[in-house]
């Protein structure tokens, strides 16, 4: 039994490791995944923006500008789906590593 404090001594199964190494994976995947929902703000805000400023000024540029943004958005909005898609793979597999060391 281990007593709070008391530093793990044993040996470590593979699916303990591998385990550890998912949880690893999730918590650097949500720290990216923070991060480019907060960079989708941004571009959601530069394009607006823009938006509002090709409709004002009806200016070659400026509709250029609020095209160019709009890719941003878009780009961003793919790669956050794409690491969504991992996310619930590795967590699959958290819930597969954890049901194996239950039953043993």
């Amino acid at each position: 039994m281990l007593v709070c404090g008391e530093p793990y001594t044993g040996r470590m199964r593979r699916s303990e490791k591998k385990l550890f190494t998912v949880l690893d994976e999730i918590a650097q995947l949500d720290g990216v995944v923070e991060q480019l929902t907060q960079e989708l703000s941004m571009h959601q805000h530069l394009h607006d923006d823009a938006q509002r400023d090709a409709l004002v000024s009806d200016s070659p540029f400026d509709r250029d500008d609020a095209r160019i943004t709009l890719q941003d958005v878009e780009r961003v909005r793919r790669e956050l789906s794409r690491l969504e898609k991992k996310r619930s793979r590795l967590d699959a597999r958290r819930v597969d590593l954890l049901t194996s060391l239950e039953t043993r």
